[in-house]
This record gives structure tokens, C-alpha cells and sequence, in this order.
């Protein structure tokens, strides 16, 4: 419910006649199970598909099947058809900017000039809604423009100042820039917003390591949250000295599941980050740096920050990089 809710929010203010939406019982229910297959266990392509072939649905709920359509198409891998979809959309209904921004992260062709155009787009037809401007934010990171990301970062916070999300991007973007000491400052914000959350402590730490600042007291605050067996507990135990950073890989669970690569993914980017933070440049770090970016998802902060540190030591990373979502 929760998605079709958001995307009809966003119809209320920006598709023509899309307010009596909401409260219309007379939505197909083909419509319907498409919006809602979020919720439910539906392949999205056979409902969605039903929904676009049922007859007499407007073009305003069409466009938000294709939409939908789309984007769950986008988030299987296959770009294409997303991104088909994401066009259907927009031909339907020209002033739909969530479509705009989700085809702006399905782009087939890998186009920057369109993925950039598309996203802008979202943020012309909404611009007083703070997640497009974190969309496009997000990826002029990726193309390594963070003075640009850090400028959408710092609108979708003046719109939300207490989104810990758009925090937590700005403090990366800081960091990746080098200016350690700011971004310290707002991974402190980040954790106040979100008690008990270990990662804003980690962030915190390795910002006010390369400021060469202290952070005991907040540290502390982060270990006395986490469990003894509670993931990353193991990565707060090897910046006490309580373990090597080697030892990491051997906290993490089986090899092949999920688990196993977000941890995988931690263990080396944080064990490079130490590194890094002692004036280790070698290619011991520059490997860790690199098994970090194979195995982090691309959505993660962590992926991002491995990218920027090998680029900034001009050392090739491994393979091509999926956009982040």
C-alpha cells in the first residue's frame, strides 16, 4: 500500500485531475493489483500487464501501471524494458517527474547527458519535492561532480533539514571532498537523529580519524549498542585494537548469501579506510579498496567511497559499476 500511496501523493499535485484518485472506489482492480503488487506476491509484469489491457482506464492511472510496470522491470535488471515503460509513462502524461527520475536510473544506454536531463526534469516539474533533488545528487556522485552533489544535497535538506537519508549523503559528499572536519559535523547530526544506529558512529570515526580528531565518548556509544555477536560489532572490536582488521573476513557468516557479501562488502572497505587513515597507500589497500568494490551493492556508501578512494590514488577499479538506486 505503501508505494501505491506515494505515487498517488504524487498525482494529487502533478497529473491533471489525478485528485479524486485517492478517494475513487471505481479504480479497476486490475489497476489496483498492479499499484499494490508491492504488498502481495504478484509478478508485476502479469498484473501490470492485465491492467494495461483492461479497458477504459484513464490515462492518468495508465500511466502510473506503466510506471510501476517499469520500475519493477528496472529493479529485475532489464534496463530495457524499464526504461520502455518509464517512456510509455511520460508519453501518457508528460508531468510525471517520479518517472522522469526512475528512468533518469534506468537508462539502457549508460547515456549521462539523458540520465542527467531526465533527473532534472523531476526537479523542474516538483522542485519542492527534497527526494529528486537526492536522486540527482546521488548520481552526479557517481560521476564524481561531488560540488554538484553536494548543491542537491544541501536543497533536499533545506526542504527536510531533519532527513538523516539527505544528512547522511551530505557527510559522504564531505568526506569524499577531503574536508574530514565537516563532514564530522554532520554525521554527528546523523546519529542524533537515529540513536542506536551503528553505521553514522563508523562514518563519524573515519571522518574524525583523517581530521585527526577525537571521538572516544561517541565511539564508546556505538560499541555499548551492538551485541557481542551483532553485525558490525567485529568492525568497532578491530578500531579498538580488540581484533586485527585481517580477522574480519572470519566474523562474517557462510560464504554466498546475502549476509555474506554485505559483510564482505564492510569488512574491506573499513579494513582499507583504517589504511588509509595511517597514510597506507599501498596495494595491500589498493586491494582491499577493490574487493570492496566488487563486493558492495551499488546503492551502498560504501561502494561509493572505495570508487572515489581508487580514483583518487589513480588505481583502476574492477569491472563497470552499476548506477547506485
Amino acid at each position: 500500500m505503501l508505494k501505491v500511496l506515494l505515487i498517488l501523493s504524487l498525482a494529487a499535485t502533478l497529473i491533471p485531475g489525478a485528485p479524486a484518485l485517492r478517494a475513487d472506489p471505481h479504480v479497476p482492480d486490475a489497476v489496483s493489483r498492479c499499484l499494490n503488487f508491492w504488498a502481495s506476491d504478484d509478478d508485476p509484469q502479469v498484473v501490470c500487464t492485465a491492467a494495461i489491457e483492461a479497458k477504459g482506464v484513464s490515462s492518468d492511472l495508465l500511466a502510473m501501471v506503466y510506471e510501476t510496470r517499469g520500475v519493477a522491470a528496472c529493479r529485475a535488471g532489464d534496463q530495457k524494458r524499464g526504461f520502455e515503460d518509464l517512456s510509455k509513462a511520460i508519453q501518457l502524461v508528460p508531468v510525471f517527474p517520479h518517472a522522469f527520475s526512475e528512468r533518469s536510473y534506468c537508462n539502457p544506454n549508460d547515456s549521462w547527458t539523458q540520465i542527467l536531463a531526465d533527473s532534472s526534469e523531476a526537479i523542474r516539474l516538483a522542485p519542492q519535492s527534497p527526494e529528486f533533488y537526492r536522486f540527482r545528487g546521488r548520481l552526479q556522485n557517481w560521476q564524481g561532480h561531488q560540488e554538484l552533489a553536494l548543491a542537491d544535497f544541501d536543497r533536499a535538506i533545506q526542504l527536510d533539514p531533519t532527513n538523516n537519508i539527505f544528512l547522511d549523503d551530505r557527510g559522504v559528499t564531505l568526506f569524499l571532498l577531503g574536508r574530514y572536519a565537516e563532514a564530522a559535523v554532520v554525521f554527528m547530526k546523523v546519529m542524533r537523529l537515529t540513536p542506536g544506529d551503528p553505521y553514522p558512529v563508523l562514518w563519524l570515526h573515519l571522518a574524525r580519524l583523517r581530521a585527526h580528531q577525537p571521538d572516544t565518548d561517541e565511539f564508546q556509544a556505538g560499541v555499548r549498542s551492538l551485541s557481542a555477536t551483532q553485525w558490525p560489532k567485529p568492525i568497532f572490536d578491530a578500531f579498538q585494537g580488540r581484533r586485527s582488521f585481517r580477522e574480519l573476513e572470519t566474523a562474517s557468516p557462510s560464504a554466498g548469501g546475502d549476509d555474506w557479501k554485505l559483510w564482505a562488502c564492510e569488512s574491506y572497505f573499513f579494513s582499507a579506510e583504517n589504511s588509509l587513515a595511517k597514510g597506507d597507500t599501498g596495494e595491500e589497500t589498493l586491494s582491499l579498496l577493490r574487493a570492496a568494490v566488487s563486493f558492495c551493492d551499488p546503492s551502498f556508501n560504501s561502494m561509493l567511497a572505495a570508487k572515489m578512494e581508487l580514483g583518487r590514488l589513480g588505481a583502476p577499479e574492477p569491472g563497470a559499476l552499476n548506477r547506485p538506486r
